[in-house]
């Protein structure tokens, strides 16, 4: 059976054409905005119970609205809005600013390194039960980055975080067989994508697997790469070493494009800053 990715699920509902507008109100995250007009701006609103959202925010470049400094992104807001019975495209109405993450905007690397989890939110197609989730992800890792001291902690809250949006897909990688042969792995293997994103022992690896991802994995790393998949608590998860860590920063990578067949921009600036 194909994982859940390949079955396509409306992330809104159907509104019946003789009901009328209905007040609605949900806090959440901006995870992208774009001009509607000169002075208005449409963005897409993650929240907790309800989905992924559309709104449109008339004259939101206005100070006159009460907008202003409220949609940004990294701010956890309140949104008052109108539901359309004809159209996905809600409008807001009042905007409550909950709280902002002053460190993830002012500081570089957080700050791109948070454009690069919500860029990789925007690449698929999210049902409401999975976008629940993703924001409840997302804020404990804006949340623990916020408040940590370490930044060798950054890296963890990534990889558990990239990990969790893999499992919502339905790409669960088997960190125990061989992806091909099923005999257990020990060292020595590749992450593969095909036939699903798994290992590959030593003996199934092929030229072209080694030429998408040329990093070989260790029984370390393989380990390290599946508590990931299993903690419920990156902050319980150790620091890796930084040897360690790249490679670890491949795979999730070599995953999320593979699943995706999207490049991220955002990770061309985590590279620039020496990030990755």
């Amino acid at each position: 059976m194909l994982p859940r990715r390949f079955r396509l699920i409306p992330i809104f509902r159907m509104i019946p054409a003789n009901k009328m507008s209905d007040f609605a109100r949900n806090s959440g995250f901006i995870i992208n905005k774009y001009e509607f007009s000169n002075t208005s701006l449409i963005f897409n609103f993650l929240t907790e119970t309800n989905g992924i959202i559309k709104i449109l925010a008339r004259g939101a470049k206005s100070k006159k609205t009460g907008f202003a400094g409220k949609l940004e992104f990294f701010s956890h807001i309140e949104c008052d809005y109108i539901v359309s019975p004809k159209s996905e495209l809600s409008i807001l109405k009042e905007c409550t600013l909950l709280k902002t993450y002053l460190k993830i905007r002012n500081e570089t690397t957080l700050f791109f390194l948070f454009s690069y989890m919500m860029e990789i939110i925007n690449l698929f197609p999210w049902n409401i039960e999975e976008s629940s989730t993703i924001f409840l992800i997302l804020k404990l890792a804006m949340d623990l980055c916020e408040t940590t001291d370490d930044p060798n902690k950054y890296k963890i809250f990534l990889f558990f975080y990239m990990a969790k949006i893999m499992v919502l897909l339905g790409f669960r990688p088997d960190t125990s067989c061989c992806a091909r042969c099923k005999n257990l792995i020990c060292s020595e293997c590749y992450a593969v994508i095909y036939p699903q994103p798994g290992f590959a022992c030593r003996y199934c690896v092929t030229k072209k697997d080694k030429e998408l991802l040329s990093t070989q994995l260790s029984g370390q790393n393989i380990e390290e790469i599946n508590n990931f998949f299993v903690s419920l608590n990156p902050s319980e998860i150790s620091v890796i070493p930084d040897e360690n860590s790249k490679k670890l920063e491949s795979v999730f990578n070599f995953f999320i494009y593979s699943i995706s067949g999207r490049r991220i921009k955002s990770y061309k600036l985590l590279e620039d800053i020496g990030f990755f």
